[in-house]
């Protein structure tokens, strides 16, 4: 008999001023990977639609139902898909989001600490001056594990 179940997999690409500056895999949440469940049995509408900036460097863990320290949230610019894996792509405008970033979230809400939080990366500290552009390209793909 062949079993087979699903995981999560995140990956995130950081871009400031059109330079890459972050490019790793990511932690998909434990309450993300529920609204995904949920989304399955056609039981919840909260996919995620926007990202946030905070200052909190401290370690990504699958409970983290929140950022750290969160400063500033929008609503994403595009989403696709290709296959089995979403793409969600912000450009964090000059002016926005300003402050040292530590930490940047995918969430259901583009209200200010609300929502379900999907994931969470602590890229390394970078300083988005008043003239910057962070764009994050933030991929989160289905896969198959069999056994």
């Amino acid at each position: 008999m062949i079993k087979q179940g699903f995981g999560l997999k995140g990956y995130v690409i950081l871009y400031q001023n059109g330079e890459k500056i972050y490019e790793g895999e990511n932690l998909v949440v434990e309450d993300g990977r529920a609204e995904v469940a949920k989304a399955i049995a056609g039981e919840s509408t909260g996919m995620p639609i926007a990202m946030a900036l905070g200052s909190d460097s401290s370690s990504v863990s699958s409970t983290d139902s929140s950022l750290g320290d969160e400063f500033y949230r929008d609503g994403i610019d595009d989403i696709s898909r290709f296959d089995t894996t979403v793409t969600f792509d912000h450009t964090f405008s000059p002016g926005e989001g300003i402050g040292t970033v530590a930490e940047i979230g995918l969430f259901s809400s583009e209200d200010d600490e609300s929502g379900t939080m999907f994931a969470r990366i602590t890229p390394v500290e970078r300083n988005k001056q008043e003239s910057d552009e962070l764009t994050v390209v933030w991929s989160i793909q289905v896969e198959a594990e069999e056994s």
